[in-house]
């Protein structure tokens, strides 16, 4: 098992790898050597200071879905389990990684697997659900100012798909939930924690309780990345409009959650190029782009290396702390 998750990690640092390289063919080093001596370490502060406050904003966004499932966390331990998970799943594909970390090291102190699980997919779905809906708005704006995207209507049909996927999820639970055979059968215990989990996900009055705030933040994290990705290109003394980074850059992050890389390297770059050389813009500033962005991404990991380091070492004569009520 070990052996078949090494040689899948390689092989997806080989994908990315071949991507770059395809990359660099095309590259004139002489521009990225300039690129990088010029670049502005001002805007890159910036890009990092922002980085971080996404780290802040995952944790209330999870604490409004775990307060809505009659599951109250403190925010500062959210925080803290965010910043470490994000760190450790760095390097995974899709940013999973990132979930499996979260969700064990809540599961491991409070218990609770079946809401951890429905939490940490609702906030993946919100998540993945307000980037198509940042891009769509601004796929709109860009077509009313004369600037083509061609991505209307490929990004309104994958909203279609996401509502009308939870809809039919909610109507398989209530065809389920009709089949007597289950409950007579010896599947009867896994049919009925996965009717939970079906139920806790299509459960109207829960979502209706907390969509508004919990929607709202996905919406400024989703302009919060554009606004990371306008800073690095700033760093480079590259820039377009912004209604392209609203637009362009949710996408980028759809993309790069296939899969088939190591962190996004290879398969980030390649969609920032294919994006931004429709604005002129050369490939190898969006190649250097996407490089310097994983390096914003790993000095921002530093602080949860630090807290995951801490956490690992042994506690004498302390006391568990409890839940409380949400602070925010």
């Amino acid at each position: 098992m070990m052996r078949k998750r090494t040689l899948s990690y390689l092989l997806k640092v080989l994908v990315g790898g071949i991507i770059l390289l395809l990359l660099a063919r095309s590259m004139d080093l002489s521009l990225v050597l300039q690129l990088f001596a010029h670049l502005n370490l001002y805007w890159l502060a910036l890009a990092l200071m922002i980085v971080l406050s996404l780290r802040m904003l995952m944790a209330v966004r999870w604490q409004y879905i775990l307060a809505a499932h009659a599951f109250p966390v403190p925010l500062l331990e959210l925080t803290r389990i965010t910043f470490i998970s994000t760190s450790l799943g760095q390097v995974l594909p899709g940013g999973l990684g990132a979930d499996v970390a979260k969700g064990y090291q809540l599961f491991r102190k409070y218990g609770r697997l079946g809401n951890v699980t429905v939490t940490l997919l609702l906030d993946r779905l919100i998540g993945l659900y307000s980037m198509f809906f940042v891009a769509f708005v601004g796929s709109l704006i860009a077509k009313h100012l004369g600037l083509s995207t061609n991505l209307v209507v490929p990004l309104l049909v994958a909203q279609a798909v996401f509502i009308f996927g939870w809809f039919g999820i909610y109507l398989v639970r209530k065809k389920i939930s009709t089949l007597a055979f289950l409950r007579r059968s010896r599947y009867e215990r896994l049919a009925h924690k996965f009717m939970g989990l079906l139920s806790d996900l299509t459960d109207l009055a829960t979502i209706k309780s907390v969509f508004v705030r919990i929607f709202a933040i996905s919406i400024l994290m989703q302009v919060l990345r554009a606004i990371i990705f306008y800073c690095i290109y700033q760093a480079f003394g590259h820039s377009a409009d912004m209604i392209y980074y609203l637009v362009f850059i949710p996408i980028v992050f759809v993309v790069v959650m296939l899969p088939v890389s190591v962190g996004g390297l290879g398969v980030r770059e390649g969609a920032l190029v294919f994006f931004f050389k429709t604005l002129g813009i050369p490939n190898e500033v969006s190649i250097s782009v996407g490089v310097m962005f994983l390096v914003v991404q790993i000095v921002a990991a530093v602080p949860g290396i630090v807290l995951w380091i801490v956490d690992k070492q042994p506690k004498t004569g302390l006391v568990p702390v409890e839940a409380n009520e949400p602070t925010c």
